[in-house]
């Protein structure tokens, strides 16, 4: 995890999560973010289940960074749906919902993903087209408590994408996957095969599918009622 910028607004404090930067020295299983001095484990209220995303309305008619005959909205639904369908986790996600809003604003309460070329998503990802990040994901929350109130993820115009690998792009559906972890409150993996490994080939596409680490991620941090995780004593 990168921390690219934090300002605290109130009781509030603003996280950017970048792909692409650290490896770690060892081999972890699935790793919370956590905030402060002590720790804080940053993570979503159970009542604010199931989260609803708005997505910026450019990505369903194409950016002009997505390879043409790729869908944008089917592959952003796919990553929602490998999170949401865990039955050992409580994490649900709403239809999402098309909104003209380009660019997050910080406090403002409502989840967004956006491909929109703006001004202020190239200043948020920042670097030219080999340096900057691929995507990146913004948290607010608590800065007592951790509790996350605001979730926005950014997909740099800078790069090219598509949901069926042609060359020169990467995996929309991968990156999107990947970000939600960062959304639920994971950092990244330092496991080439993780869904949360922070980085990603261009074609590459194991990252749409969650890993075992990421499966146990959302199972202990958000646990369902209904289905609990079988635990032995040993």
């Amino acid at each position: 995890m990168r921390l690219v910028n934090t300002r605290v607004f109130r009781s509030l404090a603003v996280l950017l999560i970048a792909g692409g930067f650290i490896l770690s020295e060892q081999l972890r299983p699935f790793v919370p973010s956590r905030w402060g001095p002590g720790g804080i484990r940053i993570t979503h209220l159970l009542n604010r289940f199931p989260l609803l995303f708005h997505v910026n309305d450019k990505a369903a008619t194409g950016t002009p960074n997505l390879s043409a005959g790729s869908d944008a909205l089917t592959a952003i639904k796919a990553s929602l749906a490998a999170w949401g369908n865990i039955q050992t986790s409580a994490v649900r996600f709403a239809d999402i919902q098309l909104t003209s809003v380009e660019s997050p604003m910080a406090g403002d309460g409502t989840n967004l993903i956006t491909m929109a070329d703006t001004p202020a998503n190239r200043e948020v990802l920042g670097g030219d087209r080999d340096t900057g990040t691929l995507a990146l994901t913004r948290l607010v929350f608590g800065v007592t408590n951790g509790k996350i109130s605001d979730a926005d993820i950014l997909v740099n115009p800078r790069y090219r994408f598509s949901t069926t690998l042609d060359a020169g792009t990467f995996d929309l559906q991968s990156v999107i996957t990947h970000e939600l972890g960062h959304v639920l409150g994971c950092d990244h993996a330092s496991a080439l095969n993780d869904t949360m490994f922070f980085q990603i080939a261009e074609q590459s596409s194991y990252q749409r599918y969650l890993s075992p680490d990421s499966v146990a991620f959302v199972s202990f941090t958000y646990p369902s009622v209904d289905h609990p995780i079988p635990i032995g004593n040993i």
